[in-house]
């Protein structure tokens, strides 16, 4: 899934980079008789990229404010192409298998509706979505073992929920209940705003207080549905219970989804989720399963399946009745049998004891099936995902994230040190343009201080192996508008400590110059605008503008993101060799008299340099997981292009995705894959 607005970034940055140095050698060509001057060319291209810089940096305010029906609007449409882009490549064409679901009885497992059981169906989302609204309170539990397709049921009535969504009903947003830490996010509402304002790249103004997403969640606006309460320790998932019964108000709306020994083991020390309903799927019986596989043959089925086909309607064909039971199963015979026309002999072989052993050669055979599906088999596909399998389940993990890959592929003990290794090498190349600048202004001895000073400050130790990436996209051009607005309001108390500045800067000009004075009332200026975003920084008033979304998070878009700003990061180096030595150039010119020894200029730049790298190190998030990708291929552990393999494997339906992260296609493929690995 391709994310908006990148594109014109990258091309942005090329353009106005190489037109600013063509610009600077032509002019350099015409003021100076044709003497090459790299002074000249060096402060043009600095300041061309400096302009680039502002056009993205100073823009982090949107140009409009939505309407609260518009916002959720928006919201909704952002969700529903995720969600789609995601179940299309989660069926691959296939249709939906009808899972029939009933509502449980248990006294604490929910409150049932009155009248008779409803007719549930996965395969008729419509019903479920009357069923979901037709409930006193819009809560509901699905339940489930392995494998019965019970988040694909809550994607699929995601879907149908939004397509069908009036003005006044709140937006489905599927979100990981497994992230959610009561101890960091005590009130569900917090978290919820929190997790949208992240995956779908919330604007924020400016403050800490409260902002419109958190106002959308907290009013009622989003149906959160929280997918995998089973994948939470038993302890954190009655804490989870406890708050949203304790959290949710009356017109909050909620879906869950776990599997049914964990909901019952949880509920059996807690209280159950207030006012919620609770259905449980049924088994698929042989004949529905038998219906199933013959409606997906594009033609006539052969003779030898015709006759498997009679022996699991039957109930002759016991291993294969068992695992065709669940909805996993039965995809699983579907994708490496029938899609691929495949003798059916095996699957009628198996006697009923030894279904596990049925299923584990369906997970080989889905791996080769799946892999020779959508074009050319990629290069060591089996044993890159093995590989990813057993990285996972090592470290006790179901997300996989592109940049988390030290943490995965390394011991404790030595992913720090692995780490920072890859983080100078990302360093050194981030720092390369200010050295080059610097030298080209000043000399060399000047410019290899600068770069080591900026070097020392990007890989600089850090608390964390990994950093967290930035997920949001760029789109500077929507919000250039409100930041002159904002200026433009804001230019009052920007000049409120000029009374105290200005006899300063008269000061200075009368002792060092006019220059000196000039710099001098810049610099209260800055001052004063620093100050000022101190204070709304601080600021708790919340901001109940309804929030603007940007994009859907998605393992592709978060790549893309960050490579867009490694390319901001190489800018800002341009800038910082560029603006360091101008500076010292003109503070020499001012006291040429006692001009500065050398040693002193360039230890004062490395100081700057170093403060400058060690505030701009969150940006090399991308280059330094490219850098460890190469390390890894070197030591013949792991792929150069990991995210091309990622997508691919995505693109193939052997991982899903979830946000910024990709998961297995299902938690049994990841631990049947770690056990093969060994």
């Amino acid at each position: 899934m391709r994310s908006g607005g990148l594109s014109s970034p990258r091309l942005l940055f090329t353009v106005t980079t190489f037109t600013g140095a063509a610009g600077a050698v032509a002019l350099n060509q015409v003021l100076n008789d044709g003497v090459w001057n790299p002074k000249w060319i060096a402060i043009a291209c600095g300041v061309t990229a400096l302009g680039c810089w502002l056009s993205y940096r100073f823009t982090l305010v949107t140009a409009t404010t939505p309407t609260l029906s518009e916002a959720k609007t928006h919201l909704a449409e952002l969700v529903a192409h995720q969600w789609a882009d995601e179940a299309a490549a989660r069926r691959q064409g296939d249709a939906l298998i009808p899972v029939s679901w009933s509502v449980t009885h248990g006294p604490r497992s929910g409150r049932r509706p009155r009248g008779a059981d409803p007719c549930l169906r996965s395969d008729e989302v419509a019903g479920l979505a009357a069923f979901f609204r037709g409930l006193p309170r819009r809560r509901l539990v699905i339940t489930g073992g392995p494998g019965t397709g019970k988040t694909t049921l809550a994607i699929e009535l995601l879907l149908h929920l939004i397509e069908t969504r009036t003005a006044d009903e709140p937006v489905p947003v599927l979100l990981p209940i497994a992230e959610w830490n009561v101890k960091t996010h005590p009130r569900f509402h917090e978290w919820v705003a929190a997790r949208v304002r992240a995956d779908y790249a919330a604007l924020r103004g400016v403050g800490k207080g409260a902002d419109g997403t958190d106002l959308l969640a907290g009013r009622g606006h989003v149906l959160a549905v929280l997918d995998g309460l089973d994948e939470l320790p038993e302890d954190a998932r009655a804490g989870v219970l406890r708050e949203l019964s304790r959290t949710l108000g009356d017109r909050d709306q909620v879906i869950i989804t776990s599997r049914t020994r964990a909901y019952k083991d949880t509920v059996g020390t807690t209280r159950a989720l207030k006012g919620a309903t609770v259905i449980a799927p049924k088994d698929l019986d042989q004949q529905a399963a038998a219906a199933y596989l013959d409606a997906c043959f594009p033609a006539e089925p052969s003779p030898a399946w015709v006759k498997a086909l009679d022996a699991l309607r039957q109930g002759k064909a016991p291993a294969l009745a068992y695992v065709t039971s669940a909805a996993w199963g039965l995809w699983l015979v579907k994708v490496v049998y029938v899609d691929r026309d495949a003798d059916p002999a095996p699957l009628l072989s198996v006697p009923g004891e030894e279904s596990g052993a049925l299923r584990e050669h369906l997970l080989d055979g889905l791996v080769e099936a799946r892999l020779s599906h959508g074009g050319p088999v990629p290069a060591r596909g089996a044993e890159r995902l093995a590989w990813l399998a057993g990285l996972l389940s090592r470290n006790g993990a179901q997300d996989l994230a592109w940049w988390r890959m030290v943490d995965y592929a390394f011991p404790r003990r030595g992913r720090q040190l692995v780490s920072e290794w890859v983080g100078v090498l990302a360093g050194a190349v981030i720092s390369l343009p200010a050295a080059v600048m610097g030298a080209l202004i000043n000399d060399v001895h000047f410019g290899v201080m600068l770069g080591l000073g900026f070097c020392l400050g990007i890989s600089m130790p850090r608390l964390s192996a990994t950093d967290s990436p930035d997920f949001a996209p760029l789109r500077a051009r929507r919000r250039l508008l409100d930041f002159v607005r904002m200026v433009a309001a804001n230019s009052p108390l920007m000049m409120f400590g000029m009374p105290l500045g200005l006899p300063v800067a008269g000061y200075m000009w009368w002792a060092e110059g006019p220059l000196m004075g000039l710099a001098t009332l810049v610099a209260v200026a800055v001052l004063n605008w620093l100050t000022l975003q101190v204070m709304q920084s601080r600021s708790a008033a919340p901001d109940e503008r309804p929030p603007v979304f940007t994009a859907a998070v998605t393992p592709v878009s978060t790549w893309r993101v960050n490579r867009a700003l490694t390319g901001l990061h190489l800018v800002n180096s341009v800038i910082l060799g560029t603006v360091l030595a101008f500076a010292v150039e003109l503070f020499s010119f001012v006291d040429a008299q006692r001009g500065m020894r050398p040693a002193n200029e360039a230890l004062l730049v490395a100081v700057f340099a170093f403060s400058f790298g060690f505030m701009a190190r969150r940006r090399d998030t991308w280059l330094r997981s490219v850098i460890f990708q190469g390390h890894l291929a070197l030591l013949g552990r792991g792929p150069l292009r990991l995210a091309r393999l990622l997508d691919d494997l995505h693109r193939r339906g052997l991982l899903r995705a979830a946000g910024p992260f990709y998961q297995f296609r299902h938690a049994e493929l990841q631990e049947h894959l770690a056990r093969r690995r060994g």
